[in-house]
């Protein structure tokens, strides 16, 4: 895992969970929805909510 350094943390992760955000967006538009695909999605957000919670300093229960 490469762990990204930024003297701004709070706007990278907030950039990645707008891009990921659409994706879900793009993904729930189409006719046919990729079970996997949002699987992935649903991962990915668990990871965002992970990382704001150790940049913030939050107790969360995931």
């Amino acid at each position: 895992m490469h762990h990204v350094q930024s003297p701004e943390p709070e706007i990278c992760l907030v950039h990645g969970l707008l891009v990921a955000c659409q994706a879900f967006l793009r993904l729930s538009m189409k006719d046919f929805l990729d079970i996997n695909q949002l699987q992935f999605q649903r991962e990915g957000f668990k990871a965002h909510a992970y990382l704001f919670g150790r940049v913030f300093h939050l107790n969360l229960q995931l």
